[in-house]
């Protein structure tokens, strides 16, 4: 008796056991097949270039005409000429690509790009620590499709700013930065596009094409990049139809680049909205014993 009890001791929890292990494999299996519906957030995606050149120079004082990155056909232009690169500089249509460059004193180099899913393109250069004499180069044509900041940094496109070009001395002049501080080169901004999207706004009933200091914040990127974002609004007292904001951001955690500086010019149409007429722009190098705006890459 005693064993036959045994027996159904084992037969029934044996059972009981076995149908618990079913149910439990049956969840698992449900929630395995529901996890894929579930939205996870993508990683950056690998940016493959357009067009590549790469070489070599014997002058290493050629890397202070090399900004990390180029908007428009004139900077590119300029530093293909500097460089004295073989033939006319290539056709690139800055309206969907931007140009990455990257050195290095080592004797190989290689640039990785990717995007993220918040429109941040991450360009990096890969090199080998082996001092060569003079540089290595890489220059990389990257498409802007989905692109809003290269770095961290803000695209002009992304801001309104359809490219960039190089400043005249009348510029650097009106650019106007505290005394003490000195401004090699400005930058020119095109406001085209960014006052479209302007009437676009107006059209669709949203207010701040009316209001300066939005269309200037909202032009420039409203973010703020490093701890203090200082802005300065005048207008003549006798029409108002005219301003000038001065917008300054400082306090970057970079190792040449302190901040940056915008400059514009806005008129007031009939309509009772502001258009950008003309815009500056330049970053504030600061290095030991040397700080300065530049439009070009800070050495």
């Amino acid at each position: 008796m005693g064993k036959e009890l045994a027996n159904a001791y084992n037969q029934y929890f044996g059972e009981h056991f076995r149908l618990r292990v079913i149910f439990t494999t049956i969840v698992i299996v449900l929630v395995v097949m529901a996890l894929p519906l579930q939205s996870f957030p993508a990683g950056p995606e690998s940016v493959t270039p357009q067009q590549e050149w790469s070489g070599s120079r014997e002058d290493i004082s050629l890397l202070n005409a090399a900004p990390e990155f180029i908007f428009s056909a004139k900077e590119f232009k300029n530093l293909w000429s500097a460089w004295k690169l073989e033939g006319p500089p290539p056709e690139v249509d800055f309206s969907d690509y931007l140009v990455a460059v990257q050195t290095t004193q080592g004797s190989r180099l290689q640039v990785s790009a990717s995007l993220d899913d918040s429109g941040n393109l991450t360009v990096a250069g890969l090199a080998t620590m082996d001092l060569q004499p003079g540089f290595r180069y890489m220059i990389s044509v990257l498409s802007r499709k989905g692109v809003k900041t290269v770095n961290g940094r803000q695209l002009p496109q992304a801001a309104g700013q359809k490219y960039r070009e190089a400043g005249s001395d009348r510029d650097i002049s009106d650019f106007g930065v505290p005394a003490g501080i000195e401004t090699r080169s400005v930058n020119t901004l095109e406001p085209g596009t960014f006052n479209e999207e302007m009437g676009q706004a107006l059209g669709k009933g949203e207010g701040w094409p009316k209001e300066v200091l939005l269309v200037a914040i909202r032009f420039v990127g409203a973010g703020l990049k490093g701890n203090t974002k200082s802005i300065d609004v005048r207008t003549p007292p006798e029409t108002q139809d005219t301003a000038t904001v001065t917008i300054t951001e400082s306090g970057y955690l970079d190792d040449a680049v302190a901040g940056e500086r915008w400059r514009l010019w806005l008129t007031k149409k009939a309509d009772g909205t502001w258009m950008i007429s003309r815009a500056l722009w330049a970053q504030l190098c600061d290095r030991p014993g040397r700080r300065f705006y530049s439009a070009d890459r800070c050495p």
